[in-house]
Order: structure tokens, then sequence, then C-alpha cells
């Protein structure tokens, strides 16, 4: 949800598939996605699509336009947050099949693990100041809260 009250989502289709959706203003409104996972106080809705059989790209639905906004290098990206930067965290997998963290912004990925963002863990969200949430598993133990604050 965003602070217009706009609210993005997934929800169930007469024939039991699931649907993406933005609710807005008292009006539920299908979405061309297959997942919204965030959206801006801008109204952008990151989300993503099937890609070929098996892969899922990261997407951003924005005033009716998609932008498929593609993966590190691999064929899945599971979006997790945006922010009113034009930023957007996500899990992507590379082309070795490894799952990293990263970053789009400016038109392309980061990967955060090559930044010093563990992929012994997950990226939670991302503030207006680009600040990211994540969580560690050390080895031996709980997993511990994280704040990178470093401008990528």
């Amino acid at each position: 949800m965003n602070d217009k009250g706009q609210v993005v989502g997934l929800s169930a289709t007469k024939t039991g598939g699931r649907k993406a959706f933005l609710w807005s203003k008292g009006r539920m409104r299908k979405l061309p996605l297959d997942d919204a996972s965030a959206i801006d106080d801008r109204g952008q809705v990151s989300g993503g699509r099937l890609h070929d059989a098996t892969g899922f790209h990261a997407a951003r639905w924005d005033k009716g336009k998609v932008t498929d906004l593609g993966a590190l290098g691999g064929s899945t990206t599971r979006l997790v947050a945006i922010n009113d930067r034009n930023q957007i965290l996500a899990e992507s997998q590379l082309a070795n099949g490894q799952v990293h963290p990263a970053l789009w912004q400016r038109g392309r990925w980061t990967d955060l693990a090559a930044k010093g963002i563990t992929t012994e863990g997950e990226v939670v969200d991302i503030n207006c100041h680009g600040t990211i949430a994540a969580s560690i598993r050390p080895v031996f133990g709980i997993s511990h809260a994280v704040l990178y604050r470093k401008t990528l």
C-alpha cells in the first residue's frame, strides 16, 4: 500500500487462477501483470510476468504501460519493494542459477552481492533514501536484521 491508500496484490479469478490488481478510490482494477508486489506514491507498481515457459521476469507497470525489467542473467526475478526514487529491490537469478539480491535503478540491475550485501539471507525493503533492510543468517545462528545505507 502507498501513502495515497492505493493497494496492489493478487486476487482469485473465476477460473481459479490469480490476477494482479490495483485497488484505488474504491475500485479494483486488473493489471496486465502476473504478480504485483509493491506500489510507490506515484502509482508505479512493481510486479512480474511469466517469461517463456520457465521464467518469471520483474516488471513495472506505470500509467498503463508494462516494462519488462528482466533478471541478472538468469530466468527468474522476485520483486520485493519499490520506492519513490524508482528503485526496485529484488532477488534475481544469475546465469549459473544462484539467486542474489539486486537493485534496479537508472534502467539496469546491480548485483548487490557484489556490493557486499550477503546472499546468506534476504532483502526485505527499500526506503525513499535508498536504505535497504535485509536479514542475514550466520552459519550457526538466528537471522539478524541489517540496514545498508551506502548509496549504490
